[in-house]
């Protein structure tokens, strides 16, 4: 894992990454630095989304026009790049990873109870450049996340 979290740009030396919640589509682990700074590493499910790449663009620009438009910007996830400033970092395996800054006092919904619970937050409207990763995802009665 330290080789992993070594290709991006974290706030300190890592001491301590631990599996992170119950990963029903991503691996995802909680990353501590000794200067304090708490991270979310994931790798990306490529059974669930064929191309990461995709994904991981979408986040970006997504989180991108969140930040510039939030006043509070700790209440927005923060995609942490690369050294080499990439968006994720794919290892020897041809695993898709990925780091975001802990956004504290927030929660995870396991499971969609209503269809605002989805769509409620979506609040970017340039939705015409957004990679469609997984054909027809908004159809709610097919699918539990």
């Amino acid at each position: 894992m330290k080789n992993i979290l070594d290709q991006f740009k974290l706030n300190g030396k890592t001491v301590y990454c631990e599996p992170y919640g119950n990963g029903h589509i991503n691996v995802t682990y909680l990353v501590k630095t000794d200067l304090g700074s708490d991270y979310i590493l994931q790798q990306i499910n490529k059974n669930v989304f064929k191309d990461p790449d995709a994904v991981m663009q979408n986040i970006a620009m997504v989180t991108d026009f969140l930040s510039a438009h939030s006043y509070n910007p700790r209440s927005v996830m923060q995609l942490i790049r690369t050294v080499d400033d990439k968006i994720s970092f794919i290892d020897e395996e041809n695993e898709t990873w990925r780091v975001y800054d802990l956004v504290p006092n927030t929660i995870t919904l396991e499971m969609v109870e209503f269809p605002i619970d989805f769509f409620g937050s979506l609040c970017y409207n340039d939705t015409k450049t957004i990679e469609i990763e997984i054909l027809n995802f908004s159809e709610e009665d097919k699918y539990v996340i």
